[in-house]
């Protein structure tokens, strides 16, 4: 059974994280079609280069500071349960992925058995009378894409029916990435001040403590 639309009631409010799907599955990918993560030192100088690997985009680095509030609390895996394991249809692709409640958690890369992060999910606000996470205060809908790919579709909602998120996962063919494309549909009346924040929680190396990140603007 599929999942549902957003309901008739809603006015979309849109966050275009990706492209849509048919358009990354017809390729070149264009600029800023997705992030690239360099977690390796020849990635890292390919980068620094000023092109990004493939020819695609340019990229400027960003700076290097420490982390607020480091080294923080002490790391832990998410959970063993799993709504969802996906990969690429391609041997080109060495990434695999699990999902949760609707949230991305651990992304494997080279190897199955190497997690690089624990989840990614949102922080969501008004700014004034509410402050979920989506993995714990969300309700959750997950159904594959086609009895044949190894992608999902998620609806995570707001209990008092405010807000919904709208996902699709899955794995690039032909790149170590994993992709989303994200839609956020939200009450007119909530609309302008509700708020979206990305929270990541890397385990690079199979560890989440000494960490270290750098962040690039793509273009």
């Amino acid at each position: 059974m599929g999942l549902p639309g957003p309901p008739s009631d809603l006015s979309p409010w849109e966050i275009e994280a990706r492209p849509s799907f048919p358009a990354l599955a017809r390729g070149p990918f264009p600029p800023k079609a997705e992030l690239y993560v360099a977690p390796g030192r020849r990635e890292r100088r390919a980068v620094r280069g000023g092109r990004r690997p493939g020819g695609v985009g340019t990229v400027s680095f960003r700076g290097n500071r420490e982390a607020f509030g480091k080294p923080g609390i002490e790391p832990r895996w998410t959970r063993g349960n799993k709504e969802g394991v996906g990969t690429a249809y391609s041997s080109d692709s060495r990434v695999w992925f699990t999902l949760w409640r609707g949230v991305l958690t651990e992304v494997y890369y080279p190897t199955v058995d190497r997690p690089q992060i624990r989840d990614l999910q949102f922080l969501v606000t008004d700014g004034s009378t509410f402050f979920h996470e989506e993995k714990r205060d969300l309700t959750s809908e997950v159904a594959r894409i086609s009895h044949h790919a190894l992608g999902y579709r998620a609806v995570n909602r707001d209990p008092e029916g405010r807000y919904a998120i709208h996902k699709e996962t899955i794995a690039s063919p032909h790149l170590p990435c994993v992709l989303q494309h994200i839609r956020v549909t939200a009450d007119p009346g909530l609309r302008s001040r509700l708020q979206l924040y990305a929270l990541c929680a890397p385990h690079l190396g199979v560890g989440g403590s000494g960490n270290r990140a750098y962040v690039l603007d793509a273009g």
